[in-house]
């Protein structure tokens, strides 16, 4: 299944189950559940999965969410399923779908429709993440060159970028520099 199919049936499933029953279908209500306590809301309006559930097609929980090691980026699992999203929801990375389900050259397409150049985007902090992966996939399969290019473009954006930057110093690894 396409990552474009994917979400289309999650978005179904969650279209589908917002549909609500008219009130003579429904239970008895249940009594009145205690309302929160002030501190517990503040904190949950100030917890930015809380939004950014809101904003991913097909719904999420925030508990669901969770920050990756990339600023901007979280991390999304519902069952064995994994993708990350910007922090604005905007953006998200099906190839580690694939990637996770053993589908290796879907997640390599995946990987390079994201990195693909677009001229109505602009920034897009997946794009590393999405190369980091690419050239992984791709030296797993032997393509040492077509890893090579990914990682030198990254090299490149990061040449001044702080040396104990997690992702920085996995690429220096995979590349075999320091």
């Amino acid at each position: 299944m396409s990552p474009r199919a994917l979400i289309l049936v999650l978005g179904l499933v969650a279209a589908t189950s917002a549909i609500t029953v008219s009130a003579a279908d429904q239970p008895a209500a249940a009594p009145a559940a205690a309302a929160p306590a002030p501190a517990q809301d503040a904190a949950k309006d100030k917890d930015p999965r809380v939004a950014l559930a809101k904003k991913i097609p097909g719904g999420a929980k925030p508990e669901e969410l969770r920050a990756s090691p990339i600023p901007g980026i979280y991390e999304l699992a519902r069952g064995t399923e994994i993708a990350y999203v910007s922090d604005d929801g905007k953006y998200a990375i099906a190839g580690d779908l694939y990637e996770r389900a053993g589908r290796t050259d879907e997640a390599i397409a995946e990987y390079r429709n994201v990195i693909a150049p677009r001229m109505f985007l602009g920034p897009n902090p997946v794009i590393p993440v999405s190369r980091v992966r690419l050239a992984r996939l791709l030296l797993k399969k032997g393509d040492t060159a077509g890893a090579n290019e990914q990682l030198d473009i990254l090299l490149a954006q990061w040449k001044d970028a702080d040396s104990e930057f997690p992702l920085l110093k996995e690429v220096r690894a995979m590349r075999g520099t320091k």
